[in-house]
């Protein structure tokens, strides 16, 4: 089974949406049985490396909040992040541009080492304040899944490597009419768009066994 998932680091309902795809494939015993395939989308591709903005004041001025009211909305969803263990500490957030983040992650899918890497990511993001952008960081992150430091100082060296994978998953992500992340696609064929709950993945992909066996 193969499993198509548009997403972006910045995203906390893509980290969500991720969390539930897991959970689900372990409950029904399948998570050694599929390929999950990490596909680009940049929510905000023209935003800087770090403007030194918080999420609540990133949220007011995007939708028109107070911060009283943004900070209302994050603490919303970091209740329902908290239902799946994951623990997001918007205080310590630092919104940024994820091209690396996202490039890192091709070199690490031809290495087996995608899936390990973009949960190392998304954790770094959302629990423990990480600058995903930053070289540093990255390449700490890097370590830490058992990709040679070496190799991914000359990916992050040189913007051109994996940019245009990113561009072509971005494309395809507009040709498929995908306004907006996580966007599973399974198969090719099946389709669940957002962080749907655990128990609509445990459905789908027991519907989709059935009908492709």
């Amino acid at each position: 089974m193969k499993i198509e998932m548009w997403s972006d680091y910045v995203c906390p309902f893509c980290y969500m949406g991720k969390r539930h795809l897991d959970i689900a494939l372990q409950e029904l015993h399948l998570t050694d049985e599929v390929d999950i395939e990490f596909k680009s989308y940049q929510l905000n591709p023209e935003i800087p490396a770090y403007s030194g903005e918080g999420m609540q004041e990133l949220l007011s001025k995007k939708y028109n909040l107070t911060l009283e009211e943004a900070e209302n909305n994050l603490r919303e969803v970091q209740e329902r992040a908290e239902k799946v263990g994951l623990y997001y500490d918007f205080e310590d957030m630092k919104p940024t541009n994820t091209l690396d983040a996202h490039r890192l992650t091709k070199y690490a899918r031809t290495l087996g080492k995608d899936q390990a890497l973009a949960e190392k990511i998304f954790k770094s993001y959302f629990e423990k304040g990480g600058l995903i952008s930053d070289h540093d960081e990255l390449l700490t992150l890097c370590k830490d899944v058992g990709i040679v430091k070496s190799q991914a100082y000359e990916l992050l060296s040189d913007p051109n490597i994996y940019q245009e994978e990113v561009r072509r998953d971005m494309a395809q992500a507009e040709e498929l009419k995908i306004q907006s992340v996580p966007f599973f696609r399974i198969n090719q064929d099946y389709v669940i768009p957002g962080s749907e709950s655990i128990e609509t993945f445990v459905l789908m992909l027991q519907k989709i066994i059935r009908e492709t066996s």
